[in-house]
C-alpha cells in the first residue's frame, strides 16, 4: 500500500514519529561504520548477515527464487549459495559509507578500464546488482567523467540523504526513478555524460523477457533511448575477490543503432541480449546477486 493511501492517522504517526526515530538510528549507525576500518566493517557486517539473514523470512523467498532459476543446482548448493550471499551482502552494506574511500587500486582491479578511457562522448553503462554494484561509479570518478544516476528513493525521506554517500567526492546527475528519469539521462548524455544502470530488477512496465532462462518482465526504456540516439552502451561488473577487493569487468562499447523505426522485434531482440548477459554473470557467481529481490514477481 503507498504511504499516502494509509489512513490520515497512521500516516501521520508514522511521518512525525517513525520517521524521525529512523533518521536518527541510521544517523548513529552512519556514524559508527565510517569510524570502523574498511576491511574490518566489511568483516563485521558479513558476518553478522550471515548469523541474522537466515532466520529471516527473505531467506525462505531467495531459496524459493534460487531453486526456481537454477534448479540444476542441488538442494545442497542451492543452500549453500544462499548462506554465502548473506555474508556477501552484508559486506556490501559494511563497506557502503566508505566508498567514497574505495575508489583506487587498493581495492579495486581493473579489467578493461581502456575502453572507458577512450570514450569521449559518453554513453549508457548496464549492470546489474551483482558483487559491490555501488563500486561502478568509481570508474568515473577516477577517470573525472561526468555522469548520472538513476535511483529509487527511501520510503523515509528524512533518511535519503543515507543514498548520498555514495556521492561524495562525486557530483552525479541523480534521477529519480519515474517519468522526469528519461529526459534526466537524455540531459546527461548530451553533456557526454555516462549514466550507470542496473538492470536486472523487476519493472512493472517493459516486455516479458527471458531472465536465467524464466519469463521476467524487463525494461526497455534504454534500449529505445540507445537506438534513438545511437548511444554506445558498456557492459560493467564489480565482482568481489575476497573481503572489500574486487575485479572491475568493462566489456568494448557496442550500439543498438536501428535505421528506420524501431520495431518491438528489435527492443525483444535487444532486451534478450541484455538479459542473457547478466544471467551468465549471474550463474558464474551465484552467491553475489541479489536474491531476495523478486525478480519474476511475488508468485514464486
Amino acid at each position: 500500500m503507498s504511504h499516502y493511501n494509509r489512513p490520515l492517522l497512521y500516516r501521520k504517526f508514522i511521518e512525525f514519529v517513525i520517521w524521525p526515530i529512523e533518521a536518527v538510528f541510521a544517523a548513529i549507525l552512519v556514524g559508527l561504520m565510517r569510524c570502523l576500518p574498511i576491511t574490518f566493517s566489511s568483516d563485521l557486517f558479513g558476518w553478522l548477515a550471515a548469523k541474522i539473514g537466515p532466520k529471516t523470512k527473505y531467506h525462505k523467498r531467495s531459496l524459493a527464487h534460487i531453486r526456481y532459476a537454477m534448479p540444476h543446482l542441488t538442494p545442497a548448493e542451492q543452500e549453500a549459495e544462499i548462506h554465502k550471499m548473506w555474508n556477501h551482502l552484508g559486506r556490501v552494506a559494511g563497506e557502503f559509507v566508505h566508498l567514497h574511500k574505495m575508489g583506487n587500486d587498493r581495492y579495486l582491479t581493473f579489467h578493461g578500464l581502456e575502453h572507458l578511457e577512450a570514450a569521449t562522448d559518453g554513453g549508457l553503462i548496464l549492470s546489474g546488482h551483482i558483487g559491490n554494484w555501488e563500486l561502478s561509479v568509481m570508474t568515473s570518478k577516477m577517470l573525472g567523467h561526468h555522469y548520472g544516476l538513476i535511483y529509487r528513493p527511501l520510503n523515509n525521506p528524512l533518511a535519503n540523504w543515507v543514498l548520498d554517500m555514495r556521492h561524495l567526492r562525486g557530483n552525479p546527475d541523480c534521477y529519480a526513478k519515474g517519468q522526469d528519469a528519461a529526459r534526466g539521462m537524455l540531459t546527461t548524455l548530451r553533456k557526454k555524460g555516462f549514466i550507470y544502470l542496473f538492470v536486472d530488477q523487476k519493472y512493472r512496465q517493459g516486455l516479458m523477457s527471458p531472465f536465467l532462462g524464466k519469463p521476467a518482465m524487463t525494461p526497455i526504456g534504454h534500449i529505445k533511448l540507445a537506438m534513438k540516439q545511437d548511444v554506445p552502451l558498456f557492459f560493467m561488473r564489480v565482482i568481489r575477490r575476497e573481503g572489500p577487493h574486487y575485479d572491475v569487468y568493462i566489456e568494448p562499447p557496442f550500439r543498438l543503432y536501428h535505421k528506420g523505426p524501431i520495431t518491438d522485434e528489435a527492443v525483444a531482440e535487444a532486451a534478450l541480449m541484455i538479459n542473457d548477459k547478466l544471467s551468465s554473470w549471474i550463474t558464474e557467481t551465484p552467491s553475489q546477486w541479489l536474491w531476495p529481490h523478486r525478480r519474476w514477481g511475488k508468485d514464486i
